[in-house]
């Protein structure tokens, strides 16, 4: 089963570690989140991010035992995710709709 999450619910631009560790939170609290195997965190619909949210939300999300996907419909999005999981020297299936 997989929990989905829908960033753009939560905004259209995020910048800040507070705020993915805020996202990270809301994430932990999802109804279908306790017994999913797999996590979507999708970023259709959202505009911008930055390096530092993006490091500290995917260094958050590696942290729970579920499988971790990323899932996005802007380059600029998946460029930067992409550079976070790099540096991090991880892969992690992505898709840009």
């Amino acid at each position: 089963m997989k929990a989905h999450f829908d960033l753009s619910k939560y905004g259209k631009v995020f910048s800040t570690r507070p705020k993915a560790e805020e996202i990270s939170l809301s994430i932990a609290k999802m109804p279908t989140f306790k017994s999913a195997d797999e996590l979507v965190v999708d970023f259709t619909g959202v505009d911008a991010i930055s390096y530092s949210f993006s490091d500290e939300l995917v260094s958050q999300v590696l942290k729970y035992p579920k499988s971790v996907e990323f899932k996005f419909d802007n380059k600029q999005v998946l460029d930067v995710i992409s550079q976070v999981l790099e540096r991090r020297n991880l892969l992690i299936p992505t898709s840009c709709s």
